[in-house]
């Protein structure tokens, strides 16, 4: 288990810094905003096209589809796989049709992101055997959804399967909202470190 926990720390520390991780996001922009369809220092000309998005250029905007220039208008899906691999892109940054602020909006990746060049190193508590606890899963019949607010203000719905419970210290912990808080202190996890 300590192999699979170290393995696991050592990808989530590599993440945040990788050139498409979640510190490389230099602006989200939602379309809604810009009706004309020209968004700041990004080429070409979007706009909401269903669930999807839409994106006419020429070859002379600058912008790379799957490769190449594109002709005409393009469709992008929402989800299309890592940032990384978004079909649009201009040089090194990746436009990624946003799966968290909805199909209008856009996520542009890009290594000039200031986060991304000061990426504070992660550290973790060491194991401590003494802490594990078992827990137990009960699925829920039915499907639903949880709203509740991220760390950027947004109200979002979750479709949890199930609640996960388990008792550390002796105290019964329901774990998903809205009783994601715990009555015990955790001595677990990670931080980050920053240096200088």
């Amino acid at each position: 288990m300590a192999e699979a926990a170290e393995e696991c720390h050592r990808r989530r520390a590599a993440s945040p810094a990788a050139p498409c991780g979640p510190l490389s996001v230099t602006g989200v922009h939602g379309l809604d905003d810009l009706p004309e369809g020209r968004l700041p220092a990004i080429p070409g000309r979007w706009h909401p096209d269903g669930d999807r998005l839409a994106v006419t250029a020429t070859a002379a905007d600058g912008l790379l589809l799957d490769g190449r220039p594109p002709t005409g208008t393009a469709r992008l899906d929402v989800g299309q796989g890592p940032p990384e691999r978004a079909r649009a892109g201009q040089g090194r940054r990746r436009f990624a049709v946003s799966r968290r602020e909805g199909p209008r909006a856009l996520r542009v990746h890009g290594p000039e992101s200031g986060r991304f060049r000061a990426a504070p190193r992660t550290v973790r508590r060491p194991e401590d055997p003494a802490a594990r606890t078992t827990g137990t899963f009960t699925p829920y019949p039915d499907t639903r959804v949880v709203r509740g607010a991220d760390a950027d203000g947004h109200h979002r719905g979750r479709g949890p399967g199930g609640e996960p419970a388990f008792t550390p210290g002796g105290r019964a912990c329901p774990f998903p909202p809205p009783g994601n808080s715990l009555a015990v202190p955790v001595r677990a996890g990670e931080r980050n470190l920053v240096e200088g």
